[in-house]
């Protein structure tokens, strides 16, 4: 709460400098700090922080991606998504892809092209994520998947489309 009211232009630098040396907790705090503050010229030291092995500051960074990742960030979000072994890391990267995408304009492409080529389990995660944008462009190849092979595709299509932000 303290570091939010700082007027200090340096203050996020401060912050993204301090993240290499502080513990867990005090990663997760200074995330969420460079979060709340609009830090978007200390996303790359965000980004870093994303394959942290301590759950809770890999989450955080995830849901300051979400606040602040640039359009060009976004295929960053969606790579460590598809990698992702926790349940709630993917979630955060989840949410962090959808608010990224919203906040930047950049609508369904970032996903779209990750979702050209991958199947499986990979495909379904991204699934999940093209339906919090929705979107013409993307609804036919979500439609297109409720008729796959693959019973995780298919279920995630299937999903997707219940969550179709324009449907219902």
């Amino acid at each position: 709460g303290v570091l939010l009211g700082v007027k200090s232009k340096n203050l996020s630098s401060c912050a993204a400098g301090a993240l290499a040396n502080a513990s867990p907790e005090g990663k997760a705090a200074l995330l969420e700090v460079l979060a709340a503050r609009g830090a978007t010229n200390q996303v790359k030291a965000v980004i870093l922080q994303l394959d942290s092995k301590e759950a809770p500051v890999a989450q955080a960074a995830a849901k300051a991606m979400g606040d602040l990742a640039g359009a060009d960030d976004i295929s960053v979000i969606l790579a460590k998504l598809v990698i992702a072994s926790d349940s709630r890391q993917r979630a955060s990267l989840q949410s962090a892809a959808v608010a990224a995408m919203r906040r930047t304009s950049s609508g369904a492409k970032p996903v779209m092209k990750a979702l050209s080529g991958v199947s499986g389990d990979k495909r379904a995660l991204l699934l999940k994520v093209r339906s919090g944008i929705g979107g013409d462009d993307a609804l036919q190849l979500v439609v297109k998947d409720t008729a796959s092979d693959d019973k995780v595709v298919k279920e995630a299509a299937v999903r997707a489309l219940a969550n179709w932000p324009e449907i219902g």
